[in-house]
């Protein structure tokens, strides 16, 4: 198949992407949310 010729492939690959980034993204969000938690707990 010529890449050219299936660009639904291409928009697959690149949602995909970008779910991997936004599940990173809020994963590191999430745990730095939770190390101030425990910080400011401590104080």
């Amino acid at each position: 198949m010529d890449e050219q010729s299936d660009p639904t492939a291409l928009r697959s690959a690149l949602g995909t992407e970008l779910f991997v980034l936004q599940s990173a993204a809020s994963s590191t969000i999430s745990e730095a949310g939770t190390r101030s938690t425990i910080y400011l707990t401590t104080l």
